[in-house]
């Protein structure tokens, strides 16, 4: 891969010991990018960031946090400041999903979905971005998702989340649209990674692989595109189902959840009879 991208520049990606944001990670990491990783778990940072520096001989710091508490995204804009780590690249990947219905989902559970996928995204962003606007240089790429353009039963507030993610990206990009700083918005479809399998979604089994969507992701960030849809074909679904009638918007994903319910059992019972 080529490397001329990333010299003098460092990226920070949230959500990074994992999924998309570890495939990320290591792309950025084979442009030749300083890194700084930031998830939940230690150990599983430490691990990514011991591969990278002994394959691509790149500068990897580990920071782990919890973003889905209030004073997290101050804390780590803090931390990095103080060591002097500039930002030329943030990633704003961190996300949670719950499969529930509303009225039997776990309210703390709602509050944390809500504090890591909306909050932390949106205080990351603003403390980052305005420095990148002071220095005249920056890129910025927020995770929303397909999920975004439509209601989602049984992930009403994931839904809800990454609807906001994808308008207050949009937003930022017509704020800055006159500056040299950047922002994209990724929209994934479903992806094989294990934030899928966790929220119970029924189309995890047959989904996109996620070095792929990373490598969209990553390319459409440095182009600076706007809104990145991968596979692409998920684009044009995505805005079409903007036309749709309300009612029809949202019972469509229901059943297309069932579908692909009943698909995935019809999958798992071919299995185990051809184990038999």
């Amino acid at each position: 891969m080529r490397r001329e991208l990333g010299p003098k520049q460092t990226v920070l990606i949230t959500g990074a010991s994992s999924g998309i944001g570890r495939e990320l990670a290591i792309l950025f990491a084979a442009h030749g990018f300083r890194l700084v990783l930031t998830a939940r778990t230690q150990s599983r940072l430490e691990q990514l960031a011991q591969l990278l520096r002994q394959t691509f001989h790149v500068t990897v710091e580990v920071l782990p946090a919890d973003l889905s508490k209030a004073e997290a995204a101050q804390q780590v804009y803090d931390t990095l400041q103080e060591k002097g780590i500039v930002v030329d690249q943030l990633v704003s990947n961190a996300g949670s999903a719950r499969h529930q219905e509303v009225i039997e989902a776990d309210i703390q559970g709602m509050a944390d979905t809500i504090a890591l996928n909306v909050t932390s995204t949106t205080l990351l962003t603003r403390l980052f971005a305005a420095d990148m606007v002071w220095r005249g240089r920056g890129r910025i790429l927020i995770t929303a998702s397909t999920s975004a353009f439509a209601p989602d039963p049984c992930f009403a507030v994931y839904s809800a989340t990454k609807a906001y993610d994808l308008q207050f990206g949009e937003t930022l990009w017509a704020e800055l649209r006159y500056t040299p700083v950047s922002v994209s918005v990724l929209c994934p479809g479903p992806t094989k990674t294990g934030f899928s399998a966790a929220a119970g979604r029924q189309d995890a089994s047959f989904a996109a692989n996620p070095r792929r969507v990373a490598l969209a992701a990553f390319r459409g960030m440095q182009a600076g595109k706007l809104l990145i849809f991968s596979p692409p074909l998920y684009g044009p679904a995505c805005f079409l189902s903007r036309l749709l009638p309300p009612q029809a918007a949202a019972v469509i994903p229901s059943l297309y959840q069932q579908v692909l319910s009943h698909h995935t059992k019809d999958i798992f019972k071919n299995k185990d009879s051809q184990k038999d």
